[in-house]
Parts: C-alpha cells; sequence; structure tokens
C-alpha cells in the first residue's frame, strides 16, 4: 500500500512537471494603466523602448489611453519607433494599435532572436485597429514604427497578448520533478507485473 502510495505522487508529480512546461498566454491592457506611466519592464518576459526620431530619451508612457512613442504621456515630441524586446521567444502575437490616423507609412515588423526580419507590414486606418499575427512563432522583439523618422507623429499601443515559447533547456528543478515522476510510473508499473 505504501509503495503504490508512493507511485501515485510521482505520477502526480511527472503530471504536474509537464504541465508547468507548457507557457501561458499574457496579455497587457494598457488601457487601464494610470496615464503618465512610465513603461519599461514591469510586464515579465517583456521590456518595452523607444528608438529613433525626434525624442527617443527615456521610456515609453500610457497616455491618450495606451503605451504611447513618447515620454511625454502621449505629448510631443515623440520617437519613431516603440519597441517590445521578448525573453524567451513569443507566439501567438496579436495587439491592438492606433496610429492616431493613416500617414502613409505607419508600419511594424517582427524581428527573431538573431535580428532577422520574420515578417512585417503596414498599419492603416485610424482608430484602434486590431492586428493577429498569431501565425509566426520565434518572435524576439516587435517594432512600431510611425515612419517619420524626422516628424513627430503620435502612436499608441492599447494592448498585446503573447505566449512564451518553452525554453530548450528546461529548468534543473523541472527536469527533477519529471525524473521523479517517470521512477513513480516505473514503480507501478514494476508492481502491476508481480
Amino acid at each position: 500500500m505504501k509503495s503504490r502510495l508512493l507511485a501515485t505522487v510521482f505520477s502526480l508529480t511527472a503530471i504536474y512537471a509537464a504541465t508547468s512546461l507548457q507557457a501561458n498566454a499574457t496579455t497587457i491592457d494598457f488601457t487601464t494603466v494610470p496615464t503618465g506611466t512610465a513603461v519599461t519592464n514591469q510586464y515579465a518576459g517583456v521590456t518595452f523602448s523607444l528608438a529613433g526620431g525626434v525624442d527617443s530619451a527615456g521610456a515609453p508612457t500610457v497616455g491618450r489611453g495606451g503605451l504611447t512613442n513618447t515620454r511625454y504621456s502621449g505629448a510631443y515630441p515623440t520617437a519613431e519607433f516603440l519597441i517590445a524586446t521578448f525573453a524567451p521567444t513569443v507566439k501567438d502575437v496579436s495587439f491592438t494599435f492606433n496610429n492616431a490616423g493613416y500617414n502613409g507609412a505607419n508600419n511594424f515588423a517582427l524581428y527573431n532572436a538573431s535580428h532577422a526580419l520574420i515578417a512585417g507590414g503596414a498599419m492603416s486606418g485610424s482608430g484602434d485597429v486590431f492586428y493577429d499575427l498569431s501565425s509566426y512563432t520565434g518572435i524576439s522583439e516587435i517594432q512600431w514604427s510611425n515612419g517619420r523618422a524626422t516628424n513627430n507623429w503620435w502612436q499608441k499601443l492599447d494592448s498585446v497578448s503573447f505566449t512564451q515559447e518553452a525554453s530548450k533547456v528546461p529548468e534543473p528543478g523541472s527536469l527533477a520533478l519529471f525524473g521523479l515522476g517517470l521512477a513513480g510510473f516505473a514503480v507501478l508499473r514494476r508492481q502491476r507485473n508481480r
């Protein structure tokens, strides 16, 4: 009886270890974050930054109901790029974005860990537009560009969703739990064969 209970515990441990290796989807909704909040690395697995354009100093800041390409709560001057960098890489990406109007140059780009372009495209229309990029995997970075390096053009990220991809090298703790679970299955099998 004692060995059967031990085997059951080991088996449940293996199931837990296997399920703990699966990544969960993450959604960040910037429409609920207070205006004026600077956002960098507050969210697990992703860091936000600015680059290029008229003013890329400092952190992107929440303003006008989303994370903007400026450090001034959605005011001018702005950076050309709003960037999300992921570690580990992600998949199942979608986002809702507002270009604050269409200037003919708004675009996004997805990059892998080697910073090679995976995909990209124009972003058209004004108002909040949903983009589903769930067919792409191995995403290490997303760049949203206003396409105007020398001119201000305000834009905002309302929300972004992603799923972290499983690490190629499992954590030692998870491997140990998985090994214990396999040992439990072996004990159960040996008992059934007796």
